[in-house]
């Protein structure tokens, strides 16, 4: 365990600033109202998981 006085520091990179974008562009819905799928047994929509890849593939 790390001492209170001890901070970490994570470098987030570019994918933030993806992330914004992404957002700004409406990229989740886009994406969902494209495809057919079920919302019931999904937890995550298929536009979040291709924002996901989007920013992995972009800050990689």
């Amino acid at each position: 365990m790390k001492p209170k006085d001890q901070v970490m520091m994570l470098s987030l990179g570019p994918s933030k600033l993806i992330s914004a974008i992404c957002d700004e562009i409406n990229f989740k819905n886009l994406i969902n109202e494209q495809i057919e799928w079920d919302e019931s047994r999904c937890k995550l929509s298929p536009g979040a998981r291709l924002k996901a890849l989007v920013i992995n593939i972009l800050s990689d």
